[in-house]
């Protein structure tokens, strides 16, 4: 009978007739249980749907002026002045892709931190939105610095 609800469970998988200690069992596994306990939650779920926002917004703003853009843009401005500054214009991808590494990275942080620190979640959260307006202003002044 037990082999019975799994086939139900599994749907389109049931002629596998796999055995109950062979599936995956994610109701118990705890990390995930945390990570869908910080987007079912408003104080957790805001910070990410604002990051998403950004990042979104980031994506577009590039995505629309990329064609207006030069060959090469100026991105390290830490450099001396001149051509080591500049980079080619889909080197420009470089901040929204190293905002999504970072969003990575502390969502995984986060995780770790779910049921020790509520605080500590939240403020690693919130660096995550902190992150993406810094860099989406960034973006957008490199921009409009060069259209």
């Amino acid at each position: 009978m037990d082999t019975q609800i799994n086939k139900k469970k599994l749907g389109i998988f049931s002629f596998l007739s796999l055995k109950k200690s062979k599936l995956p069992n994610i109701e118990n596994m705890s990390k995930f249980n945390d990570l869908k306990f910080m987007f079912a939650n408003m104080p957790f779920s805001l910070p990410i749907r604002i990051y998403f926002i950004l990042l979104a917004i980031s994506f577009i703003i590039l995505g629309f002026t990329f064609k207006k853009l030069p060959p090469l843009t100026p991105l390290f401005y830490s450099l001396p002045w001149g051509e080591e500054q500049l980079v080619r214009s889909s080197q420009l991808f470089i901040i929204p892709f190293s905002e999504i590494m970072v969003f990575i990275t502390n969502i995984i942080i986060s995780i770790l931190f779910t049921n020790k620190d509520k605080f500590l979640t939240l403020l690693i959260l919130w660096t995550n939105c902190f992150y993406a307006l810094l860099a989406l202003i960034t973006l957008t002044k490199i921009i409009f610095l060069i259209i």
